[in-house]
Formats: C-alpha cells, sequence, structure tokens
C-alpha cells in the first residue's frame, strides 16, 4: 500500500511550498510524480521514489500511463495539481484542489489568451475526467466555491508548511520597508490596481516603500511596467526574485503584509505573515478571514479605498471634506474664481 503523490504540473508558488512540506512526510514505499522545473528533491526525502516529467504535452501524457501503470487498487492517490488522472484507476484518488480558476464561472475574462485557453482545456479536463475522485480544499470559502460549481461535496483538509518561529520584533514601521506583497503576477494578484495606489499616494507626497516577489522572466512585462511607473513617479518599490527561504527572511524586514488579491484558494502568505508577526491589511474577501483576522481591509478595486487603508497603518491622518451647511456652500460658491 503506497501514497502516490501527482504533481506533474507543480513547480512554483504556494502549491510547491506545501508540496515540499508534504514531501518531507512521505514514507519508504511512497512516489512522487512531479514537474521537472521544480529542481531535485532529493535531497528533502532520498527513500522514496520521485519521476521528474519535463513540461512537454508528450511527456504529460507519459506520466498519466506511467501513473496507471504503476498504481494498485490499495494505493492512494493525490493528485496535487488540480487536475484528476486521464485514465481510469483502481485506486482512492484524492485531488487537492487549490485554483480557483477551475472552478469559477466568473474570472476567465483575464490574463493573455493561451493563458485562457489553457484555463479552458483545463476546466474540460477536470469535468470530464473527475469520475469518483474524492475533492479536498483548504478553506470555507474553497468548499463553497466548488460546491457550487463542481456540484461537489468537497472535504475541507487544510495544511501549513512548519514555518520557523518568528522574530520577537515588535510590529512596528521602524523595520527596513514598510509593506510586503509576496505574489507572483497571475492577473488575479491584482499588481495594477496596488502600483495604481502607489501612484495615487505619490501624488499627495507619501512614498512608502513597497516590496514584491516577482519572477524575473515569468513575470518580466509587469516588471517592465512598474519599472516605468517608478522612474516616472519616483515610487519606492523594490522586487525580489527569492527562492521560498529567502522570502521567509524578507519577512522580518517589513513591517505590514498588504494583499490585494482578488481571489484566493488559500492566501498561504497571509498565514506566514501572521506568523512572523506582520500587521497585515486586506481585500475585503472571503478568503481574507478563512484563517486570518486582518488589522484592515479595503476593495481590492479602487486604489482612493487601499491608499486609505495604507495611510491609517502609517499613521497618516486622511483629510476628510465634510459637509458644510446650506448657506456656508452658497458663501464658498461666490468665492470660487
Amino acid at each position: 500500500m503506497s501514497l502516490i503523490v501527482h504533481a506533474n504540473n507543480v513547480h512554483t508558488g504556494g502549491g510547491k511550498t506545501l508540496l515540499i512540506s508534504l514531501l518531507k512526510c512521505l514514507e519508504k514505499n511512497d512516489i512522487l510524480i512531479v514537474d521537472s522545473r521544480i529542481g531535485d528533491l532529493s535531497a528533502i526525502n532520498n527513500e522514496i521514489k520521485i519521476l521528474y516529467v519535463k513540461p512537454y504535452i508528450i511527456q504529460r501524457f507519459k506520466s498519466e500511463f506511467y501513473l496507471k501503470k504503476i498504481a494498485n487498487k490499495d494505493d492512494t492517490i493525490l493528485c496535487f495539481g488540480n487536475l484528476p488522472p486521464l485514465l481510469k484507476i483502481d485506486s482512492k484518488i484524492f485531488i487537492y484542489f487549490q485554483n480557483r480558476y477551475l472552478s469559477s464561472k466568473n474570472v476567465h475574462s483575464e490574463g493573455h489568451f493561451l493563458l485562457r485557453f489553457r484555463w479552458f482545456l483545463e476546466r474540460l479536463w477536470l469535468r470530464l475526467f473527475i469520475r469518483h475522485c474524492k475533492l479536498i480544499v483548504q478553506s470555507e470559502t474553497m468548499y463553497h466555491e466548488v460546491k457550487k460549481n463542481l456540484h461537489f461535496e468537497p472535504h475541507i483538509l487544510p495544511f501549513l508548511p512548519i514555518l520557523s518561529k518568528k522574530n520577537n520584533v515588535k510590529k512596528t514601521l521602524l523595520k527596513k520597508y514598510d509593506f510586503l506583497y509576496v505574489a507572483d503576477g497571475e492577473p488575479h494578484k491584482n499588481h495594477k490596481k496596488l502600483i495604481e495606489t502607489w501612484i495615487f499616494l505619490s501624488k499627495q507626497n507619501i512614498f512608502p516603500t513597497l516590496c514584491l516577489t516577482l519572477k524575473d522572466k515569468k513575470d518580466e512585462d509587469l516588471i517592465i511596467f512598474i519599472d516605468m511607473m517608478k522612474e516616472k513617479f519616483g515610487l519606492k518599490i523594490f522586487n525580489f526574485n527569492l527562492q521560498q527561504n529567502d522570502i521567509f527572511s524578507l519577512y522580518n524586514k517589513c513591517a505590514c503584509l498588504i494583499y490585494p488579491s482578488l481571489f484566493e484558494s488559500f492566501g498561504l502568505p497571509l498565514l506566514e505573515a501572521k506568523n512572523y508577526g506582520l500587521k497585515i491589511i486586506a481585500a475585503e474577501k472571503d478568503y481574507v478571514r478563512d484563517f486570518i483576522e486582518p488589522d484592515l481591509t479595503f476593495d481590492p478595486n479602487s486604489p482612493l479605498s487601499i491608499s486609505r487603508a495604507v495611510k491609517k497603518i502609517l499613521n497618516i491622518n486622511d483629510v476628510k471634506n465634510y459637509p458644510i451647511k446650506p448657506n456656508e456652500f452658497l458663501y464658498n460658491l461666490k468665492k470660487i474664481k
């Protein structure tokens, strides 16, 4: 009896972080099938068999046949990349469902054409081959999402990597950087609205520091856009193309996590930031409160709303234009030239 973790499309982001934490717990007879772009994992657990799958269609299909060949009736298959096996297998199959792009009906208009086409194909794959799989989700938000759109009753079974102990530095803006956003450049991560907010603040002569974790190649177009805005408006934005362990050290250098993502299946950085003692300001979305209570929330589609939360964290008073009396209104109206 073995556990076969099928993750032939997992190699970055939160999925990679969770997968590596699982890898440390796998036992001698277990097997991992994983995307080769994740790198060599043998040093993490050298007792299990690891099959690396190159990111090509033919190789992906070969991995599906390999999975069917090695899986026995008494084995358990954990599909860690959101998609079920293509071929019928008699093993017990669980899908650890982490991608709201594949379940939601309202998030597929964003992104490049090829990316949207891939989502279409993966949604079709999910619905055609889900068969008798059991679905596992990470949060109550995802539970309702899956139940509504996929018509499945999933199990809520979140887990968190073992994080290093948080430092004892008080939550204060005396740290090196003011704000941190741990996210890649996927459209739903909402970076452009965050940059609009920093531009909005710059026009009020407010220049908080902001750290991002975009990938140089994967997010190249977004990085170029941000660099242009930095030069034009003098924004204090810094991008760190870091490995996960280095990102953990970045938490200790920042005072507040800002999280404007439009939707998440889990929102791992929210839990990581809480562990490291950062203040948290985040989008007023259901996924945020699945596991934490943020210090402040905002409308992620409004730079004005985001800027108000930022200023409150920075202890900057927001000037309010309170309504005045009718006679004062008329008096001021006459003074306008």
